[in-house]
């Protein structure tokens, strides 16, 4: 639990220290206790604007968690989409046309 009884005015850096390292203990991850962070820097920056209250999320820093790179397609995925990049290409094709229709008219018009 986060606080038990202590009062909100009681809450320091070390309380919610000491709460991560129960939420790491837990096994979660760093991503979930990092939105856990930000929850808590959002109460308690309300609490700070709206009540006076001293905000003890200051000094505590978001840890960086891993990026994963994106998985690459499989040669059997790219050719499964060639039909799709065909279409693509000939409607982008007839976009084209339409416009430069669209440019002849209206130069012709202008003049």
């Amino acid at each position: 639990m986060f606080l038990g009884n202590k009062p909100l005015s009681d809450v320091d850096p070390q309380t919610i220290t000491e709460f991560e390292t129960t939420l790491r203990e837990a096994k979660l991850s760093v991503a979930s206790i990092n939105r856990v962070d930000s929850t808590l820097r959002s109460f308690f920056k309300h609490l700070q604007q709206e009540y006076g209250y001293a905000d003890p999320t200051l000094e505590i820093s978001p840890k960086k968690s891993a990026r994963r790179l994106p998985k690459a397609l499989t040669i059997a995925q790219i050719v499964s989409m060639m039909p799709l990049f065909a279409m693509v290409n000939q409607l982008l094709s007839g976009t084209k046309r339409c416009w430069n229709f669209y440019i002849a008219v209206g130069q012709e018009s202008v003049s």
